[in-house]
């Protein structure tokens, strides 16, 4: 018996020295070192990093993708999973973006999380964190002069930056999932306004605003500066959510009236 209960203990001393690992690079994903999308270290540098073998890196990583977190390209590498599916083009997130007050909920709820997102960037940001903030603002600022709204992509890379610098996974994922459908879909709302060269420029001091605060590690202006921003959005969007409400009323009025012209009549 003691010959057969030594077989069952050798095997999981080698396999739990991989989970062990695997959990390590878990870890590493979870507190956002390595974000979705990221290519992992080679094998050497994990070897090294985590003062373990080759043979236990490749048995950790294969746990990992095994798990569904990471994914491994032939010729390229593994990388960390995206945790979630591209939601930009579902039909619910595209009937929000059309309609301005699910867009207003949309925001709303948006409003009570970004806010805690740059907060923990102007606190935890690293120098890496910063260094792509910059580049990415740099890339926005030069489209500062021209239509914004024609071009929302270095918004959102500008914004996802900071959100990365929280170093807050389900912070950066949960935005992620409200704010895909925003960008290029709120500006194309604003735009109808009159006044939408007023909310561009708005727009742009906003995210000079947010910039600055963050670079310069000051979390309650950066949480305010974001703050300040929604209400001033959300203010818009729920004028002309009204505005569209009662539009909508009265076209099923008058609907109505067609479908049934002798009805105010028989009620009378």
């Amino acid at each position: 018996m003691s010959t057969q209960h030594q077989k069952s203990d050798k095997p999981p001393l080698q396999h739990s020295l991989a989970d062990e690992v695997a959990n390590k690079i878990d870890t590493l994903i979870a507190q956002g070192t390595l974000s979705p999308g990221q290519l992992l270290p080679s094998e050497r540098r994990l070897t090294e990093k985590l003062g373990t073998s080759r043979t236990v890196v490749r048995e950790a990583i294969r746990t990992l993708r095994a798990r569904g977190i990471i994914e491994t390209t032939p010729g390229r590498g593994s990388y960390v999973r995206k945790l979630k599916d591209d939601v930009s083009h579902a039909p619910f997130m595209n009937f929000v973006a059309e309609h301005p007050k699910l867009l207003y909920d949309l925001l709303d709820l948006r409003s009570l999380i970004e806010p805690q997102a740059a907060r923990q960037a102007a606190e935890n940001g690293t120098t890496g964190d910063f260094n792509m903030i910059t580049y990415r603002y740099r890339q926005l600022a030069g489209e500062f002069g021209k239509d914004l709204w024609l071009n929302p992509k270095f918004e959102y890379a500008f914004h996802f930056s900071v959100w990365q610098a929280s170093h807050n996974t389900v912070l950066v994922h949960t935005l992620q999932s409200l704010s895909d459908p925003q960008f290029g879909h709120e500006y194309h709302v604003l735009q109808r306004l009159p006044q939408s060269g007023h909310h561009r420029e708005l727009a742009q001091q906003y995210c000079a605003s947010l910039y600055d605060a963050v670079m310069t590690r000051r979390p309650q202006d950066a949480a305010n500066t974001v703050i300040q921003y929604f209400i001033n959005i959300l203010e818009t969007l729920r004028v002309l959510s009204d505005g569209d409400t009662a539009s909508s009323e009265s076209d099923r009025t008058m609907q109505c009236g067609r479908a049934f012209p002798n009805a105010s009549a028989q009620i009378r």
